[in-house]
């Protein structure tokens, strides 16, 4: 029998793109869950959207809040009600595939000792397209082949830098025996990866490389208006007390860990300076002080004293420590967009439109030995070449995408969309859910049918295009 998932869904003035989440949810293929929604003393029209959907679905459980509470104290209030044995985090601006429920519960039964399971998220923007150039570094980067890993390995690539990329609410699943007391609410941005490290005390973590969620980022969102009110450094100094345990694990101090990750803030503050021309005048845009957010940022403001004072005290200047730990920094961002542009590359390199049309590829080869270009490929590099590698990797993505190959094809992933979409209402699904689908028992006869009629017109042509 199916275990029961909660699915918690916090809401606050959603009605913009609220209707599009509940409707995810209500076309997952795992039908035994509910979904709680709390309305925190939303003033548009969320708690009428909600209510609607109530009506026609008895799965949905829905309050609102006596007074505004903030998103991870709401959060907290759908967690304390949840009723299943599994517990599922979602936004009120962001989409799941229809399989993202059944693909977590998978992870959970099958792994005693796992104790959270996240997916790959695709970014998108306002208008539920993909955002080109937003490929973040995910778990199937930075451990390449193992299923399951190590909470300590987890634990300690977050903390040092700091990086959530475990992911968003929307991505996790967890156990409901572990949730204890929820999400921290003394933290602003950070809450989540916090919590995720909490999480991980119970067991270990696994990672599904497929897009089963879409983030969305828009000017309005939540991660929006908290990275511009630098709460980030007052949630580092939280965060260094209420995951010390964990910090000391790696070997180092809680001093070490906001050392650390106070100079890298700094540098981005200094990158939001010089690229977006960010001033202080933003900081009192909006911003309403809590008591925890104030001692945090005291104590932040002592740990940035201290880094002055050791950078002035010993004459380090251009060439000293602080340009060194920037040039670290420097060094890290490219290792990650290297990564980043290798998993994309490799992508294309799989895919159907690539790999269908190898053979035309080398039969031009073999007759233009001096003019065709070598198949593009991921490559090993050089630490010092990581500028020149990351130029290639670009270059070989660019190349591709203006290839006859990927060209010729096109009709076809076309065709195939066309035909999917009219069987769905669903608006998410990339081309590998359509090849998915094709083969699926449900859609068997249509989608051979289908799958036939563009194969034959698509294959009688191509010889043509291609020489």
């Amino acid at each position: 029998m199916e275990k029961l998932i909660s699915v918690c869904l916090p809401v606050f003035n959603g009605e913009k793109f609220l209707p599009e989440a509940i409707e995810s949810v209500l076309a997952q293929t795992y039908s035994n869950f509910e979904l709680l929604i709390s309305d925190d003393c939303s003033t548009d029209s969320s708690a009428a959207i909600i209510a609607r959907y109530a009506e026609q679905d008895k799965r949905i459980r829905f309050w609102k809040n006596e007074k505004r509470l903030g998103l991870f104290h709401n959060y907290n209030q759908c967690i304390a009600n949840c009723q299943g044995e599994y517990i599922k985090p979602f936004a009120q601006d962001d989409l799941w595939q229809p399989n993202m429920l059944i693909e977590c519960a998978r992870v959970l039964s099958a792994h005693p000792d796992v104790a959270l399971v996240s997916t790959r998220r695709s970014i998108i923007g306002g208008d539920g397209k993909e955002l080109s150039g937003e490929q973040l570094i995910s778990p199937a980067d930075l451990f390449p082949g193992q299923v399951v890993i190590p909470r300590t390995e987890v634990v300690a690539r977050s903390l040092f830098p700091l990086e959530n990329f475990i992911g968003e609410p929307c991505t996790v699943m967890f156990r409901s025996e572990h949730s204890s007391y929820g999400f921290s609410t003394d933290l602003r941005q950070l809450g989540d990866l916090e919590y995720w490290l909490r999480l991980l005390r119970n067991g270990d973590y696994v990672f599904i490389n497929e897009p089963l969620a879409s983030f969305r980022k828009h000017k309005d969102g939540a991660s929006a208006s908290n990275g511009l009110q630098l709460w980030h450094a007052s949630d580092i100094i939280h965060m260094s007390y209420s995951v010390e345990g964990e910090i000391e694990d790696t070997g180092k101090t809680r001093y070490d860990f906001v050392q650390q990750n106070m100079r890298n803030f700094a540098i981005h503050v200094d990158y939001l300076v010089d690229t977006f021309g960010a001033s202080e005048r933003g900081l009192h845009e909006k911003a309403v002080m809590r008591k925890q957010d104030f001692e945090g940022v005291k104590e932040a403001l002592f740990h940035s004293l201290l880094l002055n004072a050791k950078f002035s005290r010993y004459g380090v200047g251009p060439d000293g420590e602080f340009s060194l730990a920037k040039d670290r920094f420097e060094v890290l961002k490219k290792e990650l967009a290297i990564k980043r542009s290798e998993a994309v590359l490799q992508k294309l390199l799989s895919s159907f439109s690539w790999t269908s049309t190898r053979m035309f590829r080398e039969l031009r080869r073999a007759m233009n030995p001096t003019t065709e270009t070598p198949e593009p490929s991921v490559k090993e590099y050089h630490g010092n070449q990581q500028d020149q590698y990351l130029r290639y990797l670009r270059r070989m993505r660019k190349d591709i995408l203006k290839s006859r190959s990927w060209s010729v094809t096109r009709p076809l992933r076309q065709g195939l969309r066309r035909q999917l979409k009219a069987g769905t209402t669903y608006k998410g699904l990339s081309f590998a859910a359509v090849r998915k689908a094709a083969n699926s028992s449900t859609t068997k006869t249509t989608a051979k049918t289908t799958s036939s009629s563009l194969f034959s017109g698509w294959y009688a042509n191509i010889t043509s295009m291609f020489f």
